[in-house]
């Protein structure tokens, strides 16, 4: 329950963005969280709260704060008065460790510091994990509603077929790859090598791995909800699965059940049944059922039945980690497409400020994908199966150090050599006959001051030299958090020097936020390079290394992304 003092009250909690819009003209059209979390949008997008008197509450992680705020790309389209609650604060030099450590992990926690609630109304398409967040704060009533059995049509997927639909013209992505290392990259030769002998990784049977998962687990079946799982069962085209659908695995078979008619060349119909609690009653019986509960509606999650269901989010997170290189050609071709188009573009800034030209962050923005679409057109005979139509973009975070210094996407601010750092970080998504394959997470800094630039130098030598290199087989994430810092925190009295830390602390200490994480289509994952990450890297894993280090109206960001081998990090994206 709330602490907060003051006369209790009940709140609406409103989850769902459609309805969002509808209160308030809340429109995400592109923000921060819902490329890096396909599978949990739900889980970690804004909450709505309306409070009595149509005083409104909009709760968000920190790290999306520009976006919410006044000349933000969000905060543009929200047409009723709003008060802004922040959860998960973001790390930056400025906050002390007691405020980074005392602030709220989650929606609901930040609900009950700030409003003395007692009662939450909220609706059935909140996601199953965030449902249980609230009911560990407050009384929660769910939104009444007309119980109605709503059909589900059962369809087979041909196992088999849709393995082959994922491997489909691979060896086009293998000869772009190629192409790309061989003109593009800025490797050293033998990195070239390693990475072009890599190419042609193991990628036959991609269950396998999940099967061993599920049994480590003690899971019998899986239910996905999320496109981005969904699709990894089946290899149905992103754009052809239905709102609603659900995909069932057994461990032998794959099944889609979907409320309407879902026609696809790989899938048969098999069954109908009058709800979905019978349909699975059928198809799993007692066994334990593994849910994305970080994205499945609390809706369904009761019709299925709570005491049936298991968590299962990082179960398919890690299946889809361990089977990151089947997709290393797509990988490959992603990073080094970001990679040259973001040093282009910082190319393109410099070269406009100091010809003086009227430049803003959008004018960045717009040059970057337009270099993305030059890089695809240039390698058009290799990239006949690649349309940049189908190319989705990912946030771009671009921003002058003196408007902002946590992650924001770009605006109308002019850029100016006044600005300390100009930071661009961004990705695409890559898809191939309407499978995703792979996405991209590169960064860099453009940097005015003499000490930024100093200290921007410092941090990307030991990205490459320490950072990357330890991102092995069997090394924990803690293991690659200390082979970067541990070299970093001999340089601190010269950090401090150069004005690019604070003096009264201890790097060792004090830093607190990841260096790195792994990818797998997205950016939420199962392993990031921290202090105390016990998980261990496996061949065959690709990532995103990076140093974020915020001070004093300098936003540095450097960040290319790795492939795990036996024995070391090789970077893909230089």
């Amino acid at each position: 329950m709330s602490n907060k003092q003051g006369k209790a009250i009940s709140v609406e909690v409103i989850s769902n963005l459609n309805a969002m819009r509808e209160e308030i003209g809340l429109i995400l059209e592109n923000p921060q969280v819902v490329i890096e979390n396909l599978d949990s949008l739900k889980d970690v997008g804004p909450i709505l709260i309306k409070a009595p008197d149509n005083e409104y509450y909009l709760i968000v992680a920190e790290v999306t704060a520009s976006d919410y705020t006044p000349g933000g790309r969000v905060f543009s389209t929200i047409s009723k008065p709003i008060k802004t609650i922040y959860y998960r604060l973001y790390f930056t030099w400025e906050k002390s460790q007691e405020a980074l450590k005392a602030s709220p992990t989650n929606h609901a926690e930040a609900l009950a510091r700030v409003l003395p609630v007692n009662r939450v109304k909220v609706s059935r398409d909140m996601a199953l994990d965030k449902y249980r967040e609230f009911q560990g704060q407050f009384h929660v009533d769910l939104t009444p509603f007309t119980k109605r059995d709503i059909r589900i049509l059962l369809y087979e997927v041909n196992k088999e077929r849709a393995i082959s639909l994922y491997n489909k013209d691979r060896s086009s992505a293998e000869a772009t790859a190629t192409a790309l290392i061989n003109k593009v990259s800025t490797q050293k030769s033998e990195d070239k090598a390693l990475i072009k002998e890599s190419l042609s990784m193991s990628n036959s049977d991609r269950l396998a791995p999940l099967d061993a998962l599920m049994k480590k687990s003690n899971v019998s079946c899986l239910l996905a909800s999320s496109k981005i799982h969904i699709q990894g069962l089946t290899a149905l085209p992103w754009d052809e699965i239905k709102d609603g659908c659900l995909a069932l695995y057994n461990g032998h078979q794959i099944f889609v059940l979907s409320q309407e008619p879902t026609e696809h060349s790989n899938l048969t119909r098999v069954n109908e049944y009058g709800n979905l609690r019978e349909a699975l009653d059928n198809l799993v019986g007692n066994a334990a059922l593994g849910v994305e509960e970080k994205d499945l509606d609390i809706g369904r999650a009761l019709e299925i039945g709570l005491d049936k269901i298991k968590n299962a989010t990082n179960l398919f997170r890690a299946w889809q980690e361990e089977t990151a290189h089947f997709d290393l050609p797509y990988y490959v071709i992603a990073g080094q497409i970001t990679r040259w188009a973001t040093e282009k573009t910082l190319a393109f800034v410099e070269e406009g400020i100091k010809a003086k030209k009227n430049l803003t962050e959008m004018d960045a923005e717009e040059k970057f994908y337009k270099l993305v679409d030059e890089l695809l057109t240039r390698y058009k005979p290799s990239l006949s199966w690649y349309k940049p139509s189908i190319g989705r973009k990912k946030a771009a975070v671009m921003h002058a150090g003196t408007r902002i210094i946590s992650p924001s996407q770009a605006t109308n601010y002019p850029l100016s050599a006044e600005m300390n750092s100009f930071k661009i970080d961004v990705g695409i998504e890559l898809f191939h006959n309407g499978i995703l394959h792979a996405c991209s997470d590169v960064a860099r800094t453009l940097v005015f001051t003499e000490e930024g630039k100093r200290f921007y130098d410092l941090l990307e030598r030991n990205l490459l030299e320490h950072v990357i290199p330890a991102v092995k087989h069997g090394n924990t994430g803690a293991d690659v958090y200390w082979a970067g810092i541990s070299q970093l925190a001999k340089m601190e009295e010269k950090i401090k020097g150069w004005g690019m830390m604070p003096a009264h602390v201890s790097l060792s200490d004090a830093f607190n936020r990841n260096i790195g994480h792994l990818l797998a289509k997205q950016n939420a994952v199962t392993l990031s390079f921290t202090k105390q990450e016990t998980n261990r890297l496996q061949s065959g894993m690709i990532g995103s290394a990076e140093y974020v280090w915020a001070y004093r109206k300098h936003s540095l960001l450097i960040e290319d992304m790795y492939l795990v081998t036996d024995e070391k990090g090789i970077n893909i994206s230089r």
